[in-house]
Formats: C-alpha cells, sequence, structure tokens
C-alpha cells in the first residue's frame, strides 16, 4: 500500500534571520552546525491565508506569523526568558501554545510531560493575549503545592476557541483530558466517571472522551475501554501486559464516531492500524501496515473539523512513506514528488486551494514550499537552516547487517563526501533509550562527523523501538551483552567489507549511548581506541538506586524495568559483569565525558563516579559538566563548548588523516 518517497527542492529564505557565509570550506564550523533552527514547525491556518511557526528571535523560540498574500513575516510572541514549543492553529484567527525554558536544566525527559509548561493563546495579529494554563513554576511561586503539568493535544476543530489539552497534578500519573476555551481560560473536564487510572484516552470528533487505557496499580497491565456516548457505560474490550506482544492501543475514530482505528502488532511482528470490530471485541480489517516499520498514532493524517483519516505517514528504514486513503491527497502529493525530486515531501493543507509542503533530505535540512493546487504551481516559502546555505553534506543510506545469532540489524551508514569508501576511520554513533531509535534525515552530528573524515555507523541494535515486536523484546536484559554485540557486529562488517580500517574506531553516545560507550571500552578494549559518552549511565544498579532521579520510586522502575533492564537483586551478578563501573580497571583506552549538572534523569555521580575509578586507574580522560543543562545539552553556548571538544578529542586520539 506504500509508496517510497522522493523528493529534491530549491529554496530561498522568507523569515527573521541574522546574514551567514553562504560558502563553506570544509569541515562546516561547529557554531553553525549545531546552531538552533531558524524556523521550523511551520503550519498552514486552516483558511490558507497564513502559515505560522517557530523561529528563533532574540535568542528565544518564538511564534511567528506569514502573511501570505504579502509574504510579510512578524512575531506574535516576544518570549525573551522561555521558549514556544508544540502550537497549533485553534481556528482561522487565533493561535494556541506552550512554552517552557528550553535552556534550562529542566528539559523535556526531566518533566512530567514531554513539552509540557504554560498554556497560553493569541490572535493571529499579536493581539488578544491569554494566559490559558500558567507554568508550573508560576503556580508554585503563587503558593501551589501540587502544580497542574500540561500538555497541548490538539484543537477543536470545530470553529469554536477551544482546544483540548492534558494535564496532571505533579506526582501523580492519571491522566486528565480538558476542553479549554483559550478566550476566557474556562475548563471543562472530559475525564469523568473513568474506569480506572487512565494512561491514554481518544476523542472523537465532538470532543468526547469515547476510548481510554487503564492500568493495575503495578502498571503492568493495560485495559482497554469502550463508550458509545458522554453518558454511556464503560465496555470493557481488550486487556494485555504493558510489555506483551498482543497490545492494542486506540488510535482514533473515523468521522462517524463509530468505528474505532487501533494500533496493534497482534498476529504479526511490526505494529499496524486496524479497525476494531467493537460487536465482536477483536481486530477487524488490517487497514495499513508495512513489512519492517511500526506504525504510531503521530503518523495518522486527519482533515480538520470531520477528523476524517486521510492518510498514515511511517518512518521506516529509508524514507519516511505515507499511504493515503483521500485521492485527493494522492494526486497531491504525486505531483509534488514528480516537481521536488530526491526529498522527502511531507503535504498538508487543502487537497483543492493552497498546500504547505515540507522537503528535506539526509543532505537538506529543511525546506518550505507553497503549491498553488489549481494553477499547479509550487514556490519557494523558507528554509530551517538558511545558514547552512551553500554547505555540503555526506549522503546516508539505510542498510541491515545479521548479528551473530541471525537478528537482522538495521542500521544507518554515512561516509565522507569525496573520501574513497576504503579502510576509512569509523565513530560508531549509538543513540539513546535505548527503547527508541534513529531516522533517516539531516542530522547535524552526523554530518559533523563526517565532515571531519570519519565514516558514521548508527546501529539500530535489539531493544530499538519502531522496526517491530521482536527486535526491541530481543533487547530486554541484554545490556552490555547481545545489544553490544549488535554493535561490534556492525563494525566488523564493514571491516569485511574494507571500508574500514579496525584499528582506527571510536565509539560515541548519549544516556544509553553513554553507557554502550563505556561498556564498549571495558568489555571490547581491543576494539575501540576512544569513546565519547554524553550523560551516559554508568552502572545499572545506580540508574535503580539513586533516590531523586526522576523515574525513582515509579511503577515502571519497580515492575517491569526489572524485565527489560534486570533486576538489582536478583540480576545482581549480572549487573556487576555489565557495568562499566564495576569494571573500570578494563578501560585502557582514552574517554571523553560530558554530563549535564541538573540532569534529573541519569543524575551526576554516574559520570563522577566513574571518572573518579578511571583516574584511579590512569585512564586518560576528559571532563566536562556544564552548568544548567539536564538531560541533553540546550544552551547554544554549551553545544559549541562541547563539540569543539570532541573535536580536538577525535583528532588527538583517532585522527582522520
Amino acid at each position: 500500500m506504500f509508496k517510497t518517497l522522493v523528493n529534491a527542492s530549491i529554496a530561498c529564505a522568507l523569515l527573521i534571520s541574522s546574514v551567514f557565509p553562504s560558502v563553506f570550506a570544509a569541515p562546516i564550523p561547529v557554531e553553525t552546525l549545531f546552531r538552533h533552527a531558524q524556523n521550523r514547525d511551520m503550519k498552514l491556518s486552516p483558511d490558507g491565508r497564513f502559515v505560522a511557526g517557530l523561529a528563533t528571535v532574540g535568542g528565544r523560540i518564538n511564534l511567528v506569523v506569514v502573511d501570505l498574500d504579502n509574504t510579510k513575516a512578524f512575531p506574535v510572541t516576544g518570549f525573551k526568558d522561555m521558549d514556544v514549543g508544540r502550537f497549533a492553529w485553534v481556528n482561522d484567527n487565533r493561535l494556541v501554545l506552550s512554552a517552557t525554558d528550553d535552556r534550562s536544566g529542566s528539559s523535556s525527559s526531566d518533566q512530567f510531560f514531554a513539552g509540557s509548561g504554560g498554556i497560553y493563546a493569541v490572535d493571529r495579529d499579536g493581539s488578544n493575549w491569554r494566559e490559558v494554563i500558567p507554568s508550573p513554576k508560576k503556580q508554585v511561586g503563587d503558593g501551589a503545592w501540587h502544580p497542574t503539568y500540561a500538555y497541548l493535544r490538539r484543537a477543536m476543530e470545530d470553529g469554536s476557541d477551544d482546544v483540548i489539552v492534558q494535564t496532571a497534578k505533579y506526582g501523580t500519573k492519571a491522566l486528565v483530558l480538558e476542553r479549554v476555551n483559550t478566550r476566557n481560560a474556562k475548563r471543562q473536564t472530559l475525564t469523568y466517571n473513568m474506569p480506572g487510572q487512565v494512561i491514554d484516552a481518544v476523542v472523537d470528533a465532538k470532543g468526547v472522551v469515547r476510548s481510554v487505557v487503564t492500568v493495575n496499580k503495578s502498571e503492568t497491565r493495560g485495559t482497554l475501554w469502550l463508550r458509545d456516548s458522554a453518558d454511556a457505560p464503560w465496555v470493557k474490550l481488550e486487556e494485555f501486559g504493558m510489555l506483551e506482544h498482543d497490545q492494542v492501543w486506540p488510535a482514533a475514530f473515523d468521522a462517524s464516531g463509530k468505528e474505532l482505528y487501533v494500533l496493534s502488532a497482534r498476529g504479526r511482528d511490526t505494529t499496524a492500524l486496524f479497525a476494531y470490530d467493537i460487536a465482536n471485541r477483536k481486530l477487524g480489517e488490517q487497514l495499513v501496515a508495512h513489512p519492517v516499520a511500526d506504525l504510531a498514532d503521530s503518523g495518522l493524517i486527519f482533515a480538520r473539523k470531520s477528523r476524517e483519516l486521510q492518510g498514515v505517514t511511517v518512518f521506516g528504514d529509508a524514507e519516511p512513506e505515507t499511504a493515503w486513503f483521500d485521492e485527493a491527497w494522492a494526486t497531491v502529493q504525486a505531483r509534488v514528488d514528480a516537481t521536488l525530486k530526491g526529498r522527502v515531501n511531507m503535504v498538508r493543507g487543502n487537497a483543492s486551494g493552497r498546500v504547505l509542503v515540507y522537503s528535506y533530505s539526509d543532505t537538506a535540512p529543511g525546506e518550505y514550499f507553497l503549491y498553488d493546487v489549481k494553477a499547479g504551481h509550487i514556490e519557494p516559502l523558507l528554509k530551517t537552516r538558511p545558514d547552512l546555505d551553500g554547505a555540503e553534506f555526506s549522503a546516508t543510506r539505510a542498510l541491515r547487517y545479521p548479528a551473530r545469532d541471525g537478528l537482522a540489524i538495521p542500521a544507518y551508514l554515512t561516509l565522507p563526501k569525496g573520501t574513497a569508501p576504503k579502510r576509512l576511520p569509523l565513530v560508531v554513533l549509538v543513540h539513546g533509550g535505548p527503547w527508541s531509535r534513529d531516522r533517516w534525515g539531516f542530522n547535524a552530528e552526523v554530518q559533523f562527523l563526517a565532515s571531519r573524515g570519519y565514516a558514521v555507523l548508527q546501529p539500530q541494535f535489539r531493544g530499538s523501538m519502531g522496526f517491530g515486536s521482536h527486535l526491541f523484546s530481543a533487547g530486554f536484559k541484554q545490556w552490555g551483552l547481545k545489544m553490544q554485540d549488535d554493535l561490534n557486529d556492525g563494525v566488523s562488517m564493514l571491516a569485511k567489507q574494507g571500508t574500514i580500517d579496525p584499528s582506527r574506531v571510536c565509539i560515541m553516545g548519549a544516556s544509553y549511548g553513554g553507557f554502550a560507550t563505556m561498556s564498549a571500552l571495558a568489555r571490547d578494549a581491543d576494539k575501540y581506541r576512544c569513546g565519547i559518552n554524553m550523560v551516559g549511565v554508568t552502572d545499572p544498579a545506580l540508574f535503580f538506586s539513586i533516590s531523586w532521579s526522576d523515574h525513582a520510586d515509579s511503577a515502571w522502575i519497580e515492575n517491569d524495568a526489572k524485565i527489560m533492564i534486570g533486576d538489582p537483586d536478583a540480576d545482581a551478578e549480572m549487573f556487576n559483569r555489565v557495568s562499566p563501573l564495576k569494571n573500570a580497571k578494563s578501560i585502557r583506552a582514552p574517554v571523553l565525558m560530558a554530563y549535564g549538572a541538573e540532569d534529573s534523569r541519569v543524575p551526576l555521580p554516574h559520570g563522577e563516579k566513574m571518572r573518579d575509578a578511571l583516574q584511579a586507574n590512569g585512564t586518560p580522560v576528559e571532563w566536562h559538566v556544564f552548568a544548567g543543562e539536564g538531560h541533553g545539552f540546550h544552551i547554544e553556548e554549551n553545544r559549541f563548548q562541547l563539540y569543539h571538544a570532541i573535536e580536538r578529542f577525535l583528532a588527538k586520539y583517532n585522527p582522520a588523516d
């Protein structure tokens, strides 16, 4: 049902931006690559007359509106100590947004909801500003002991000024959905008379919560529920374990509200979209599936107002693919792809009027175009990174290689542009999570390494999500074991092909990637010349025992984490065997370690204990701690400092020349 998207584009900048050099000599400067995107997340207004998006204005991420009739751009927010996160058009005239401090230690992973913060609204001309829900910080300042964290779900899209917001009190996991008026801030709770502790909820086109998933006290088992109306009784449809293969999650209702769409991998490896057979309480027709990639609710594309499902986008091994149910949109997609060849084109708007196109590739950071459907004309609007004009980037290709036990491991390989693919120095770049994944597309970190002369391998090792249930569950209790083997097998594959020099391999990663880095140096000291560990776990037992981490005392750490990572008591011998901290004496290769001083996901003792153990062992350690940072590096000056340090470190210990 899917077709591969191919796109390409030209571009011009439109929004507020500084003047940057247009031509670079390789390598591209650190400050240029790791500067925040100038423009991003552009969205067309319902009437197609305006585009709103996020832009760097005054050193902060603010909301900007572009009048498409005269191509004038103007900011409608003026935050100087906050940053706009999510936003949406409420209707033709009004916008709603969330704002947090993206430059502080309270990174998204440290908050109760990713992107949570204050909810605000403003008219498209910047007037009628309204604080809809105060930020948790302000609530605490006003004397609230248990502030409410709010997350913007979507606009009602029914012509009103209302939006749906997800909220929760600090210290609780009970999900609450509210319908909120963005002009008078009146709030109506939608999740009343729930059948238990709700962790997921789906509303119909009228804004009624019709399907929910609840969990038991230990949060190890879920139950799918359905009701016919706001006053109807709840009917139990499914029960499942939170780590089991047969989960069924509600995704959306059809336009009539009579059919429920669900996501499930029951009877298959990858998660697919199904119509649910309510009468017989079982999965019905399979609507969309992909052979190697999971579908997610974030990939569902709906019509405004009617909420009719029009298409589904899935992120597979390489370029994203979209299956359109709507013939008009399928035609638009085909015409845009034929014009903008060689890139991925995401199309949104009015299939019979004006369409906003987001076009990108592995070698292009991203550009926006306007497509006039009736005239058949496409014109450039703006670029996400106008400061990168003239720079040349290295291509990234998707591949799969066999692990030693036969499991197929997806991966991405980037080779330095203009260099013969023979006996290159390699950096193995390991993603965090580990229950996440990399995606094909432009990646500043990858391009940084490639422009310095390194081949870059990004293995999607067992435990990675998005590539099916089998790859994901194969990672259970495999930290430092088979998950590590998967990395080594990728290196061996490239060495056997002659692409890389096996004597010039470094490993690098953040969070779990930092653990994999330290584990590689301790377990496979003969394979890696150096390691770069950013905010990495250094001891699985420490991950469970630090009482001030953001997952301490959670139901997850008490239950499912012991299945996914291991039990610190029952699996103590395994933990000791795979712990980089406990095996620090085996680490001889030089290490760069970088941590955030305010990290509550992987608190600083992970790094400090590892640093002290390595220094006592005589291992070269380059140590960096960044004030004001949490689980990641968001402040531009810190990012610049870090990647300059990484550049010097690699040049010293694994020179590309």
